[in-house]
């Protein structure tokens, strides 16, 4: 196959840029190295490419792409040398992948989507299983796919925070193919997995203005980089919100939108000679799969819009009312094959140009959107080699000589076959062009991470009082502008974190790095992580849910790099260093560093430890960690309990009695750790600050440790004391 014919009166202007984009590659591929290290890729994503000679940009990016079944067989390999880097990045030990796809069980095509990405991250040396949310699949149930292929969809099912199919596998990894239009199911919110994209990535927090905001600031870089006007491939855009099309509100709105992005592709077009006559699409700004869509070129369309077209517009997948959109400049595309209307569709495996194909429609015109029924898909079938080995044949069957690493070497330094820049419109130029273009969305995704939620609060110690976390963008501006406005007021925007925090603390002599073992402690102060924040109110160890490995990856990913740093600047930290971190969809994220042992973590950390605290911290203030011992754990878990006194953690009220010590250390494996307490005029304990004690109980499984924290607790009084129920409960 060979690339889309161009129309000729805007020939020119494409291979003109074609030759410009193959002159400055190497400071392209040079500026999205720098990119991704600064930046991590989505774990996979597709994009729409228009193409008028003049402006070739990106119209849409997919996070949960449902397409791989139109890609070329071709690329397979070096998808699955995509997906071994896009899984080890989150989850570097992953064995496993849980895929959890579209409801679609009578879409057949779609189902043949969710083998083709299966059997990539089976050629990547993974065990693949798909689980269901479909309330229908009760039972493991076989199906056909439109090419006769057979898939097994097994119901998805929850155990406390971790979500398992009914043999027990639950790998670490959970990739989502389904793009949570409807909203994010229960069965999945607060579970205790690396989700990919990340639960906040669905439609239904996701934006595409959001996206092209980010874009902007991509493309305005990239520019400058190669130096042209930015607007060659980058669209205007406006969003309008407020709206209802069945009733007609906001339409006014809607028309003024239209006309100032038209009267900006004009002056534009004016600018340039350019003879055509300006658009816009108009769609929805969440997830449209092709729903709510029109090409309009005055604002007299938005106003006579009749009552079928209203309809179409008034909703998208699972029926979700259209309340705002976008308005983006429309691109002419002006590529046909054989005569239709066709736009590249690229695809992407973390920062890895794996494939695409044609989105091709005989019915539509270059105006108009192409992705409606009708349309036809024609893979990408760029002649792609496999090996750079002499023997091809016996690179196919698995040669990893450096011959052939070198062949993906190229596809990792250029996303797309080598480029022929003796030939400026031949197919790989045509190709590593589209990719370019792509790979500029992937980055601008990776841009948009900080989008909802939205995390704003006061800058300074709030104890969790000046803090916002909402998917409502106006909300979290209004909080914002609130701190702004008091006197010397500052406010800080945080990125969200979707996953669950654990505590990680690290011996250190300035070069070597010990780690104890990590604990999960609970900052609110009321049950359910209700209540404002305070300094915790208990913890447990171990953290059954979490990577096995998960002490060694914060050395190596986290401490580590901060302690060689020091280091190198001449200030070598000596001492304890506590790591707060987040397992999100994104990765192992840190929330905070102390310099010291935390509470109430350290009580359910040390309460395991059966080596001798004194002679590691003796090692590390000598400089001795690497020849000494690693610290050693009891097989136990243990559990503590914090008693708060009332009025915690705003005002506490002191001077209340506190009894039932001797009765809670009764109990085997318990004992009470004081922190607020201290004794009366007639030597009575008395509670002397707001977290008063601890009651730490050893156990040979959390549930154990915890059932015994609880009993000591409930022989201890303190009127008015307050205490969380559900500390480590169901862990």
């Amino acid at each position: 196959m060979g690339i889309p014919v161009i129309s000729p009166q805007y020939a020119q202007y494409l291979r003109d840029f074609e030759t410009l984009i193959l002159q400055k590659q190497a400071e392209i591929e040079a500026w999205f190295r720098s990119q991704w290290k600064r930046h991590k890729p989505p774990f996979y994503g597709s994009v729409d490419i228009r193409n008028s000679g003049y402006k070739m940009a990106s119209i849409d990016m997919n996070l949960f792409p449902g397409g791989f079944n139109n890609l070329n067989p071709q690329f397979s390999p070096l998808a699955a040398a995509a997906a071994t880097d896009a899984v080890e990045r989150y989850c570097e030990t992953a064995k496993s992948v849980l895929i959890v796809p579209e409801n679609h069980t009578r879409n057949t095509f779609y189902l043949e989507n969710v083998y083709a990405l299966s059997n990539i991250l089976q050629q990547a040396g993974f065990t693949v299983r798909l689980g269901s949310l479909n309330p229908e699949i009760t039972e493991p149930s076989e199906f056909k796919t439109a090419l006769g292929h057979t898939i097994l969809l097994e119901p998805l099912l929850r155990t406390r925070e971790r979500v398992h199919l009914a043999d027990g596998f639950s790998p670490c990894l959970v990739l989502l193919n389904n793009d949570l239009s409807g909203g994010v199911p229960e069965i999945l919110q607060g579970i205790r997995h690396t989700v990919l994209p990340p639960l906040h990535g669905g439609w239904i927090t996701r934006r595409k203005t959001a996206h092209f905001a980010a874009y902007n600031q991509v493309a305005a870089e990239f520019a400058e980089l190669i130096g042209i006007d930015q607007w060659h491939i980058n669209p205007y855009f406006e969003k309008v919100s407020g709206l209802n099309f069945h009733e007609r509100e906001g339409e006014d709105a809607l028309a003024a939108a239209v006309e100032r992005v038209l009267a900006k592709i004009q002056a534009k077009y004016d600018e340039k000679g350019i003879t055509d006559k300006p658009f816009v699409i108009v769609k929805a700004d969440a997830g449209t799969y092709g729903m709510g869509v029109m090409s309009v070129k005055s604002a007299d369309e938005v106003r006579a819009l009749n009552r079928k077209n209203r309809n179409k517009m008034a909703t998208v997948k699972e029926g979700l009312a259209v309340t705002e959109v976008i308005v983006q400049e429309g691109i002419y595309t002006y590529e046909t094959l054989n005569g239709a209307v066709a736009e590249p569709v690229v695809y992407m495996i973390d920062r890895f140009v794996v494939g695409g194909f044609f989105r091709v429609h005989e019915g539509r015109g270059a105006d108009e959107n192409l992705n409606a029924g009708g349309m036809v898909f024609v893979p990408l079938n760029h002649s792609i080699p496999t090996t750079g080995c002499a023997d091809e044949n016996e690179a196919q069957d698995g040669d990893e000589s450096g011959d052939c690493k070198r062949v993906f070497a190229q596809w990792d330094e250029l996303g797309i076959p080598r480029p022929n820049p003796q030939d400026p419109d031949s197919t790989g130029n045509r190709l590593y062009v589209y990719g370019v273009m792509a790979r500029l969305s992937l980055l601008a995704a990776a841009l948009d991470r900080f989008g909802a939620p939205h995390v704003v609060k006061e800058d300074g110690l709030a104890a969790g009082k000046g803090v916002v976390v909402t998917s409502d963008r106006a909300a979290a501006m209004d909080h914002g502008l609130a701190c702004l406005a008091k006197e010397h007021g500052t406010v800080v925007v945080e990125d969200y974190l979707d996953g669950p925090e654990a505590s990680v603390f690290c011996v250190c002599d300035g070069a070597t790095v010990r780690p104890l073992a990590p604990a999960q402690d609970f900052k609110r102060l009321a049950d359910g992580d209700a209540g404002p924040n305070t300094g915790g109110m208990g913890a447990y160890s171990p953290l059954t849910w979490a990577p096995e490995d998960l002490a060694e990856r914060v050395v190596r990913e986290v401490a580590q790099p901060v302690v060689d740093e020091m280091a190198r600047r001449g200030t070598a930290f000596i001492g304890l260093l506590y790591c707060g971190l987040a397992l999100t969809g994104d990765g192992l994220r840190v929330v905070e560093f102390n310099v010291r042992f935390g509470d109430p973590e350290t009580q359910a950390v040390l309460a395991r430890l059966t080596s001798s605290l004194p002679e590691l911290l003796h090692s590390a203030a000598t400089g001795r960690l690497a020849e000494s011992p690693a610290p050693t754990w009891s097989e136990q878990a243990a559990v503590d309990v914090v008693l708060a006194a009332p009025g915690y953690p705003g005002a506490p009220t002191t001077g209340g009695p506190v009894t039932g010590i001797e009765e809670a250390e009764a109990l085997p494996g318990v004992h009470v750790l004081h922190a607020g307490t201290g004794l009366d005029d007639d030597g009575g304990l008395v509670a002397s600050g707001g977290r008063v004690l601890s009651v730490v109980a050893v156990g040979d499984t959390v549930d154990a440790a915890r059932e015994l924290a609880y009993e000591g607790l409930s022989r201890i009084h303190l009127d008015g004391g307050q205490y969380r129920t559900d500390i480590a409960a169901g862990r």
